[in-house]
């Protein structure tokens, strides 16, 4: 999945971990970090403004078992692009 924004970019390195104890309260900025976390592959172009993702389909050994991780993963998605876009 390819995202773009018309907006110039950021510098991914200046990004802060959401993670680190003076950030936790912060009400921004846990986009890059829950894309850099769910999925397999993320690379940005264009200065930060176009962020290329791949998600690979979980390993499925019982039927209905890799339903429940799809689901998840794209409702964590959705609503961190809705987030992103208000």
């Amino acid at each position: 999945m390819v995202v773009r924004d018309e907006g110039k970019g950021f510098s991914r390195t200046e990004v802060p971990n959401p993670t680190n104890v003076e950030q936790l309260e912060s009400t921004h900025g846990r986009g890059v970090y829950l894309i850099t976390t769910l999925m397999d592959e993320v690379h940005f172009d264009r200065g930060g403004a176009e962020v290329h993702m791949r998600k690979c389909p979980p390993r499925v050994t019982t039927p209905g078992e890799g339903f429940v991780a799809k689901k998840t993963i794209s409702t964590l998605i959705k609503w961190n692009l809705e987030i992103v876009h208000r």
